[in-house]
């Protein structure tokens, strides 16, 4: 019986040393075998023999899903020019291998030389919720940041982005289009403005986003991002321009070339101008006469007594943002605020409003403040300055838009091109005419006087 103890534990220990011994010879051939195999692999690349080193390519993943032996593989059809059949090896490794930012990059190396920017800005959010970008990888993307596509959808004419939509022209007809031009509303309307928010007291569920229209026989009237007449406006009020619909507060219009404010129910409350800007910041701009420029407040109180020469809108027909407009004083253009004060001594030649409004909260990490820039023309040339005024980027353009998103069209040797907060060029110099960045990245762009949409891939993908 003893025996029998002392023999167990030493059978066992035999059993074990036989059973390592096994073991390691078995690796060492396998070992040896994938070598063998990856140095015929290699010797039939270096001479360009590309189907027999693809084949023993293959036999040594098999053997060894490595990351280095899979982009040595990728490579020999990219030393050959097989391209596509470069990709599909790189696709399947990051199946294979999806834990190595060396396959990641090798991977978007394959789109960047396809041309496969929405495949590009895919695997970029993937290797980003993977943490695994490397340097290069990084730095590739850095060099496509700001590349782009076009919607097939052609127009004559665009108004500005609002409220996610804008009004686009073809075939002398406006219809709708979202921000990243989907088509919602058919080409149906003579003439459209542009979007704002309307609440309806009676029917939350009815609230939205309207646009001023006027239809095929002539009538003026608020229709829905659906197509739906939102609002009743008398058939007594012949109107011949609605401006923004303001919730809940003043609407300019004009009967007859004359402009008047109207509140929500279409009840006119005050005016006579020659022309009348939407309400923002509690503001208006009204002219008065030929040349008699005056800001107002929501009653129709002048807030300035010596006329203005001119006030600068934008493309929604808004005078202030920020609290802040451009007016003419002596010939030059000024920033004020909203009581009429001066703000800053620079004066300009021209001047753009701005188009972003400041965000600054420290509890929600919001402050946009760098990105809220207006465009000013001061000694023939353009630049940007902040809410108080001081140049941020200096005068150095033939033409400029103020930011909007984060970009801000820019002109040079009469070609427009887009800038980004930093003054870096972002999308060079090459078209006739240009909008606004909207919020999905999109923006419209002229070449030979037609328009479209310019679509960045880092926000469409």
């Amino acid at each position: 019986m003893k025996t029998n103890k002392i023999l167990i534990p030493i059978v066992v220990l035999i059993v074990t040393v036989i059973s390592a011994y096994s073991l390691i010879t078995t690796n060492i051939k396998a070992v040896k075998e994938y070598n063998e195999i990856l140095s015929s692999a290699r010797d039939y690349a270096s001479q360009g023999i590309v189907d027999d080193a693809v084949k023993y390519y293959e036999q040594a993943i098999d053997l060894k899903c490595d990351v280095d032996t899979y982009i040595e593989y990728v490579n020999v059809y990219v030393n050959n020019g097989y391209r596509k059949k470069a990709l599909r090896v790189a696709e399947q490794m990051v199946k294979d291998i999806n834990d190595s930012p060396k396959a990641y990059e090798c991977l978007l190396d394959q789109y960047i030389a396809l041309e496969l920017y929405e495949e590009c800005f895919q695997l970029d959010d993937e290797a980003i919720s993977k943490k695994l970008r490397s340097d290069g990888f990084i730095n590739k993307m850095a060099d496509i940041e700001y590349v782009y596509t076009y919607d097939y959808q052609l127009y004559s004419s665009v108004k500005a982005f609002s409220g996610g939509f804008a009004a686009v022209e073809s075939d002398e007809l406006y219809g709708v289009i979202d921000e990243t031009g989907n088509r919602v509303l058919n080409k149906l309307y003579k003439e459209a403005g542009c979007f704002s928010y309307y609440t309806n007291a009676n029917n939350k569920d009815d609230s939205g986003y309207v646009i001023p229209v006027c239809t095929k026989d002539g009538k003026w009237q608020y229709v829905s991002s659906t197509g739906n007449k939102k609002i009743e406006i008398s058939d007594d009020l012949k109107f011949d321009n609605l401006g923004l619909y303001i919730d809940n507060g003043l609407i300019a219009a004009s009967i007859s070339g004359k402009y008047a404010y109207y509140n929500s129910k279409f009840e006119k409350q005050f005016g006579d101008y020659e022309y009348a800007s939407a309400f923002n910041c509690g503001c208006a701009a009204i002219k008065v006469g030929e040349a008699e420029w005056y800001i107002i407040n929501e009653k129709g109180e002048k807030l300035n007594s010596t006329p203005y020469l001119d006030v600068i809108l934008d493309s929604k027909g808004i005078a202030f943002r920020n609290d802040r407009a451009f007016v003419m004083i002596d010939g030059s253009y000024c920033m004020i605020d909203t009581s009429g004060n001066v703000i800053g001594e620079n004066k300009f030649i021209d001047a753009m409003p701005f188009l972003n409004t400041k965000q600054v909260d420290k509890k929600k990490k919001i402050d946009n403040s760098k990105t809220v820039l207006a465009a000013v023309c001061s000694g023939g040339k353009w630049g940007y300055v902040d809410t108080e005024c001081n140049f941020v980027i200096e005068p150095q353009y033939q033409d400029a838009h103020s930011f909007s998103n984060s970009f801000a069209a820019v002109c040079k040797d009469g070609k427009w091109g887009f800038i980004c907060t930093n003054g870096s060029l972002a999308i060079d110099y090459q078209f006739e005419n240009v909008g606004d960045f909207n919020t999905k990245g999109c923006v419209f762009t002229s070449a030979n006087s037609r328009w479209s949409l310019l679509k960045l891939y880092k926000y469409n993908h």
